[in-house]
């Protein structure tokens, strides 16, 4: 979701220029509309990186995961790394 938003804003902040429109007032709009945007999005990613701070924490205790252990830590700020151990078994 992170990701995502990030990506999102990068693309409002691409929409300001992106478009000519007639009048002054209007092009003006558009990019305030899209500056907007991008910064609610913004505060998105950093109102949900404090919501899930805690999350990794869990993930490790959930996984039982040692501390310092050769694998990477989860964070909330890049995809899992799944390990086949951790994948249900087909019954097949």
């Amino acid at each position: 979701m992170i990701e995502f938003l990030k990506w999102q804003a990068e693309w409002w902040g691409g929409q300001v220029s992106s478009r000519s429109l007639g009048s002054v007032v209007d092009q003006e709009g558009l990019a305030a509309y899209a500056r907007r945007q991008a910064a609610l999005r913004l505060s998105l990613v950093t109102s949900f990186q404090h919501l899930w701070r805690d999350v990794p924490m869990f993930v490790i205790a959930a996984l039982d995961i040692p501390q310092g252990s050769e694998d990477a830590a989860p964070t909330i700020d890049a995809r899992p790394q799944l390990h086949d151990d951790f994948l249900p078994q087909s019954n097949y």
